[in-house]
């Protein structure tokens, strides 16, 4: 009994003190839940660019398969270092809006308005000290400006007219593409903007965004930019892996035209060197009566050659030309009762005339079976028939001849070359 009287005793200033642990929880909460309130949030993007593997090169290009120094696992670090470069980070400042970094200013805190901004601001004439200077601006109900400068001087106009103080003469522009797309957006508030000059905003974006390697191993770098807008994060990392691929395929094709043109001028000298080294063992041959027995041997028995055929394809016209011949003498009485040998003749004239031999023999046979030989329609067939013969053999004569003259022309030759 005495030892439940102590564990009560020990509890009791537990009992006592309930109510102020529950008041303070709920006091923390609520706090907790008002600072989540009006705390600015902060949105991370990420993204992840595989670097080109130097074992294997280009994909689909063996040019640098042997020499790419460009990304490889022990360049990986400086790699890093190249996506958070000036040169990079301008060429990305390209693609997204920078110009401008405008707030909406509230009771407790500002918001970043990017997208949503109902206004546009149009620099006009600007002094260097007016970059990267906050202004701080008012717009009333009607459309009417109060511009506080940076050194608390304070300027009146109206939206869509230029706005001129002693640092800086720009244009405030209603966003009416934004205010119809979006009507809840409110134009009359309290803003807050900075005219950023290039340099201000690679600075910017150099000391928040976060490139780092997955592994030290493995060829992939991670890019990663944390704003306080989720659309300007995403914008930013994708802006950044776009600049840093097109640079390099920029470099690479700066490399491959360096080395189309030093290969086109190597080619071009030794083409030059080429034609003078032929050029002086073609005057050194002439003027020491130099020959290439074998080459010479080699160019005459192909020459011969090539004569020789031409003079047995001369023969076998000959041939065929005499066969012919007796052809025609054989068969001038009895010309149908004789098979041609077409190989004898190919041209279209002398398969013309045999035809028309064979024709005029047939009909002369035909009227042989009702008249004498003496009939007049005989003897105009054989008129008819002698002339077409006589033709044939003077041709074919003609022919011989020709064909016998270039025959004993090409083998006087032969004989020279042999």
């Amino acid at each position: 009994m005495s030892d439940f009287k102590n564990t009560l005793n020990l509890a009791r200033p537990f009992y006592r003190g309930l109510p102020i642990i529950a008041a303070t929880m709920v006091v923390s909460i609520l706090v907790a839940k008002k600072y989540l309130k009006y705390t600015t949030p902060m949105y991370e993007s990420a993204t992840q660019i595989k670097l080109a593997d130097a074992q294997i090169g280009i994909p689909h290009s063996n040019l640098y398969r042997d020499f790419d120094l460009f990304a490889s696992s022990n360049k990986i670090g400086a790699e890093v270092e190249m996506l958070k470069s000036e040169v990079v980070i301008s060429r990305a400042l390209r693609k997204i809006p920078h110009g401008i970094t405008a707030y909406r200013i509230g009771e407790l805190h500002k918001t970043m308005l990017y997208n949503d901004c109902p206004f546009t601001i149009i620099p006009y004439r600007m002094n260097p000290d007016g970059y990267d200077s906050t202004f701080k601006m008012t717009i009333t109900q009607d459309s009417i400006l109060e511009i506080t400068t940076p050194s608390k001087e304070k300027f009146s106009s109206k939206i869509n007219r230029l706005v001129q103080t002693p640092r800086a003469e720009f244009y405030v522009v209603r966003n009416d593409s934004l205010l119809k797309r979006k009507p809840f957006i409110l134009l009359s508030d309290k803003f807050e903007f900075t005219i950023n000059s290039e340099k201000k905003s690679i600075e910017d974006i150099q000391s928040n965004i976060d490139v780092f390697a997955a592994d030290k191993e493995v060829p992939i770098l991670r890019i990663a930019y944390k704003t306080p807008v989720a659309q300007k994060s995403a914008d930013i990392v994708n802006a950044v892996s776009v600049a840093y691929i097109e640079d390099y395929i920029d470099e690479k094709l700066v490399a491959a035209d360096t080395t189309v043109a030093f290969l086109d001028k190597e080619v071009g000298k030794g083409a030059k060197r080429l034609t003078a080294s032929e050029g002086a063992i073609q005057g050194f041959k002439e003027s020491n009566n130099v020959v290439n027995i074998k080459q010479e041997t080699e160019t005459n028995l192909k020459k011969i050659s090539e004569l020789e055929n031409h003079l047995s394809e001369l023969q076998m016209d000959l041939v065929s030309i005499d066969s012919l011949d007796n052809y025609v003498k054989r068969g001038r009485d009895h010309f149908p009762d004789l098979a041609p040998n077409f190989q004898t003749f190919n041209d279209l004239l002398s398969t013309e005339m045999i035809k028309k031999i064979k024709s005029l023999q047939s009909d002369r046979h035909d009227l042989l079976l009702k008249y004498t030989p003496e009939n007049d329609k005989v003897k105009v067939i054989d008129s008819k028939l002698n002339d077409v013969f006589t033709y044939m053999q003077e041709s074919i004569s003609n022919t011989r001849q020709n064909l016998q003259v270039k025959y004993d022309d090409l083998s006087k030759t032969v004989r020279e070359e042999k």
